[in-house]
């Protein structure tokens, strides 16, 4: 039951005081995680509210609001944080609905200390890491949008036989809006005598991509802007 993960700050939910302090002595030990304990899911709220954690892990059934309720308050209010439920409640329809409201995991309570809280472990760690690469993507996102947005060439991108973004540089150079520019049949900017040739290379990058292969970095034609 080895974890990779350091410093991994857990909020623990369970109406089960001598459950908590088991749950908090076996996940701690050795493992470099953090597990703030607490039975109530409206003082988990109020915990949320004032400290970061990178993942909660709750139980289902407890004495005033049950995990489904505490999960729907969260993404109602738009917190995203990694939620397993984690639950001697076996019925599959109580699972299909914690991941359909957008749980990241179910770790059933039954079994061995080894096997359960191994199972929990791993389910830790990989929505963690999720997480992370979720973060990491959307910041990586927003900044290549930002240096497209501002760069001082046009930029249009194809995809399926679409376009499928424009930015101003597109905009200023071809005349079109950029609502104009993605409703518009692609070719439809390309001068008719470089069409075939256009048509060839578009083929020739599909070829390419599907192989593997690195396309060119530049080919040349001519497009006509909104006036002609």
């Amino acid at each position: 039951m080895s974890c990779k993960s350091k410093g991994i700050s857990i909020l623990h939910v369970d109406d089960d005081i001598t459950f908590l302090d088991s749950a908090k002595s076996i996940l701690e030990f050795n493992r470099g995680l953090k597990v703030t304990s607490v039975n109530s899911v409206d003082y988990a709220l109020k915990l949320i509210d004032n400290e970061n954690f990178d993942v909660i892990v709750s139980d289902y059934e407890m004495s005033t609001k049950n995990g489904l309720q505490f999960l729907k308050i969260l993404r109602d209010q738009g917190i995203e944080i990694p939620f397993l439920l984690f639950t001697g409640k076996g019925r599959e329809e109580v699972a299909i609905t914690a991941l359909n409201l957008g749980a990241d995991g179910y770790v059933n309570k039954f079994g061995s200390s080894k096997t359960v809280f191994g199972e929990l472990i791993h389910y830790i760690n990989r929505a963690v890491k999720h997480k992370k690469n979720q973060i990491a993507l959307k910041k990586s996102e927003e900044k290549y949008r930002t240096v497209v947005e501002n760069s001082d060439q046009a930029i249009l991108v194809f995809q399926n036989g679409f376009y499928r973004f424009a930015n101003e540089k597109a905009e200023e150079l071809s005349g079109y809006t950029t609502k104009e520019l993605l409703s518009l049949v692609p070719l439809s900017l390309v001068h008719p005598e470089d069409i075939e040739c256009v048509a060839k290379l578009t083929t020739k990058y599909e070829q390419l991509r599907n192989a593997g292969n690195r396309c060119p970095q530049e080919d040349s034609f001519r497009f006509i802007t909104k006036d002609k």
